[in-house]
């Protein structure tokens, strides 16, 4: 079950890559961002700056991993781990 945070988490990332990556359309937060070819290595710098400055996260300071761009579901989950505890 989402909570009301990780929608708007969710919502956030959302309107960033779809329009930023009009090949991504449709409601599916489960869609693949990187196997799908819409998002390349580019996209994913550019993902990387929008999450740091939307959700004030430092990324240079975390490990990456692929899977945590492989939706935009997955992309929230990532972000919400990030964040400090309230």
């Amino acid at each position: 079950m989402t909570t009301p945070n990780q929608h708007l988490t969710i919502n956030a990332i959302a309107g960033f890559v779809k329009g930023r990556f009009p090949a991504l359309h449709g409601e599916d937060h489960d869609a693949p961002l990187i196997g799908s070819g819409a998002v390349d290595s580019l996209g994913v710098v550019e993902l990387m700056a929008f999450l740091e400055e939307r959700f004030a996260i430092n990324l240079s300071d975390v490990e990456l991993d692929e899977s945590h761009f492989e939706s935009i579901r997955s992309l929230a989950t990532f972000v919400e781990a990030q964040q400090p505890a309230p």
